[in-house]
């Protein structure tokens, strides 16, 4: 967990954290270390808390690509950690036989006040900004990259995991507009 003067900031990996504590440079809310900001937020309630969500097939996908196989000792991240790592297939039906709807579950488990999707930056950056009366020139974030554009290619997806993985996190999903057929299934 990340503190700034109007807000902490903790969210898992791969939802755009780096672009998040950027931003808030950017911004003049002062620079921040990437280190703790994967830690969930405590539940002291002192501060107002924030957090990025992903569509959970984009999530799922990037954490493969990017940091499976890799511990972060964050229990609600961690659990897909011992998921099978010979192929990205395989990684998803591991998933779907030990823990579907996992991801949803991990994005709730930071215990947000509010939490920001992914794809929604950087207006609802600007927008949280503007909620916490905090005035700033939003132009100046137009010098900042898309949030988590990987550098490793994606796997492609199997229509059929895609559409099982769909059903399991349905839930989290619906209840932040994600909607099943926002995806193509390639590597993108």
């Amino acid at each position: 967990m990340t503190h700034y003067p109007l807000f902490d900031f903790a969210t898992p990996p791969r939802t755009g954290s780096v672009w998040f504590l950027q931003a808030c440079a950017i911004a003049g809310l002062g620079e921040r270390s990437h280190g703790s900001v994967h830690q969930p937020h405590t539940s002291d309630g002192v501060a107002y808390r924030v957090t990025m969500v992903r569509h959970p097939c984009h999530w799922l996908q990037a954490y493969y690509t990017t940091i499976h196989r890799c511990y972060l000792d964050v229990s609600c991240v961690d659990i897909f950690h011992k998921l099978p790592a010979d192929g990205f297939d395989n990684f998803v039906r591991g998933y779907l036989r030990t823990c579907p709807g996992a991801v949803g579950r991990m994005f709730d488990a930071y215990g947000a006040d509010t939490l920001l999707r992914l794809e929604d930056q950087p207006r609802a950056f600007i927008e949280l900004l503007d909620m916490c009366g905090y005035k700033f020139n939003p132009n100046a974030l137009k010098s900042l990259d898309a949030a988590n554009r990987a550098r490793k290619r994606k796997p492609l997806w199997t229509p059929s995991l895609y559409e099982a993985v769909w059903l399991s996190e349905k839930s989290f999903a619906e209840r932040f507009d994600y909607v099943q057929g926002s995806y193509s299934y390639s590597g993108a």
